[in-house]
């Protein structure tokens, strides 16, 4: 599924292996139909060959009851169990991977048990969370028909309820969208009421109100910004710096971006399919690599955590 300048050098794979009765080639499929598509699938395959921080396609097959397979990076042993949600192997395997997959796909009951326990184990993924004025605001996944969910939860806790759907428009998918997570998120107030900004992957910058996340409500949050495709936000920090307001977004293809808040109360919603970037403007900061995790330290620093060659770092940093 999909186009891309590969396209034409897989096909040729293809054929050199004479596999041409064993591959269908649907090119573009629109989004919403795209989900229907996968769901008609055994076994979902995350062969990644490079980091996957937030592996977001591991929930999604959960959500759908589809076993999955992934190689062992980053994000995907965070959110499978080997062998009892999913299965794992080692990357730059070509040969433990087919092994697998055939094994899985020549025995049905095995990828039903598998996709059973993955979408029980994850009936309510928790992708992030914060604290704010005596109450704590999660976002994650449900197993109802709008996946996409936020929680706002009075402490110390006294009961729990079934969040609020969420549904937003996702401008590089050109569609309405109800079943994507918030990836990192932050409370900011905006116009003086407290709002929830929200990253999605590919990558939405949202404004949800807080005041409207009551218990079983389906609430629209507002696109005010795009920041491109093939990319997952990993974490989401605002600072103050020279009397402005500022946010900080870490991003797994991106890098670090700063984005003024001075336009978020009048952006102008997206509505409509958009390539690349649109909306609120941003700028990239190049001293800041391979951040995954942020938070405030002071009033000029912030505390990082960065990936390296030898593994994560944690490091201060000082505010852009």
């Amino acid at each position: 599924m999909g186009e891309g300048p590969d396209r034409a050098r897989i096909e040729d794979l293809v054929a050199t292996l004479s596999l041409r009765d064993n591959v269908q080639w649907c090119g573009h499929i629109p989004h919403p139909a795209l989900t229907e598509s996968l769901g008609a699938g055994w076994v979902q395959v995350l062969a990644s060959r490079s980091p996957e921080p937030g592996a977001n396609v591991i929930p999604e097959a959960m959500m759908r009851s589809t076993a999955v397979m992934a190689t062992r990076f980053d994000g995907a042993p965070e959110g499978l169990r080997d062998t009892v949600t999913g299965f794992l192997v080692p990357p730059f395997d070509a040969q433990a991977l087919a092994d697998r997959l055939v094994a899985l796909l020549g025995d049905c009951a095995l990828a039903e048990r598998i996709g059973r326990a993955g979408r029980g184990g994850r009936a309510q993924s928790v992708t992030d969370l914060a604290f704010v004025n005596g109450r704590v605001y999660v976002a994650g996944l449900s197993n109802e028909e709008f996946t996409s969910k936020l929680w706002s939860v009075g402490y110390p806790f006294a009961s729990a309820d079934n969040g609020a759907s969420i549904e937003i428009y996702h401008g590089n998918h050109g569609a309405l969208e109800t079943r994507l997570p918030v990836m990192a998120s932050v409370p900011y107030t905006i116009g003086g009421e407290l709002n929830i900004l929200a990253g999605y992957t590919c990558t939405p910058l949202v404004k949800i109100p807080v005041q409207a996340l009551k218990a079983g409500t389906k609430v629209v949050g507002t696109t005010i910004a795009e920041f491109g495709a093939g990319n997952q936000p990993l974490d989401l920090m605002v600072y103050r710096k020279d009397e402005k307001d500022f946010l900080l977004m870490s991003n797994s293809r991106h890098g670090v971006i700063k984005i003024g808040t001075d336009g978020f109360a009048t952006a102008s919603p997206i509505t409509a399919r958009v390539g690349g970037t649109a909306g609120v403007g941003f700028g990239t900061i190049a001293t800041m690599t391979n951040v995954e995790q942020m938070d405030l330290l002071n009033a000029g620093h912030t505390m990082v955590i960065s990936r390296g060659a030898s593994g994560r770092n944690l490091n201060v940093v000082v505010l852009p």
